[in-house]
């Protein structure tokens, strides 16, 4: 067992780079599903049939576009906190050879 934490700045970097870039991508998934499903209307028809349907299907609907955002949003905040605690990190680094030498 050791007293010291080691991390690879440049490592925590591109983690960084790839979660922001697949926040991104959840982004555009759902932009391009809710242009896709708004572009359908409601094509299930308005008969007793289509109301069954839309009353089952528009809840669920609204939930998946929800957490997408989610995702999206938390993805975001992730890479962001990581950029965060890698600055510290370094800083931390830094200022220990400072005092030490």
């Amino acid at each position: 067992m050791t007293d010291r934490i080691a991390v690879d700045p440049e490592r925590l970097r591109y983690a960084r780079a790839r979660m922001t870039d697949l926040a991104d991508e959840v982004g555009d998934a759902r932009h391009r599903l809710e242009v896709r499903l708004e572009g359908e209307g409601r094509c299930w028809g308005t008969d007793e049939a289509g109301a069954a349907f839309e009353a089952a299907y528009l809840p669920a609907s609204r939930a998946v576009r929800s957490m997408l955002a989610t995702v999206e949003s938390g993805v975001h905040e992730l890479a962001t906190v990581l950029g965060l605690l890698t600055t510290v990190l370094e800083t931390a680094e830094h200022d220990a050879r400072r005092v030490v030498t």
